[in-house]
């Protein structure tokens, strides 16, 4: 991990059919609210708890010959188990990160429309920050939200199912 540019390992859950396209291609955050909305802007949401990215998952409930993600994933020695869900396991750089404290606007630029953050003060040029943080205590759960997909990595794909 790299330390100096805010480097973490973060969660993000998602639907079977788009799981190959990020490991392919990487997080994409024109594909913003496609699960669940963009209260926090328009980008690429991550979570640090396995809780809130339940809330995005959507079950795989059984096995297809056809499906190219099971043809990746499962074979007779591993088969497709039922009702599994996937999340990805990301190396996200949050940078600097602008602390979302209350629903309201001044976390992003004006004439960004959601897609790029208000400048990091004293900054010359200005900057704009690089992640935004809305912090549990205000919600149930901590998220992460980064604006450019080439700040993120989809290290681990994760198969998982319910209790």
């Amino acid at each position: 991990m790299e330390h100096s540019c805010n480097e973490v390992r973060l969660l993000h859950g998602t639907k079977p059919d788009v799981v190959l396209s990020i490991l392919k291609n990487g997080m994409n955050e024109r594909f913003a609210g496609s699960a669940a909305g963009t209260a926090f802007g328009d980008g690429s949401y991550f979570a640090d708890d396995a809780g809130k990215i339940d809330q995005y998952v959507t079950p795989d409930t059984a096995y297809s010959q056809a499906n190219p993600l099971h043809k990746q994933l499962y074979n007779e020695s591993h088969k497709h188990p039922g009702n599994v869900f996937y999340a990805m396991v990301c190396r996200v750089a949050l940078g600097h990160s602008v602390q979302y404290k209350e629903m309201h606007e001044t976390s992003f630029n004006p004439i960004s429309k959601r897609r790029e953050l208000c400048n990091i003060p004293n900054t010359a040029p200005p900057t704009p920050y690089h992640s935004l943080v809305a912090a549990a205590g205000i919600y149930r759960y901590n998220e992460y939200v980064v604006f450019h997909s080439d700040h993120t990595y989809p290290e681990y794909l994760l198969a998982f199912q319910r209790c």
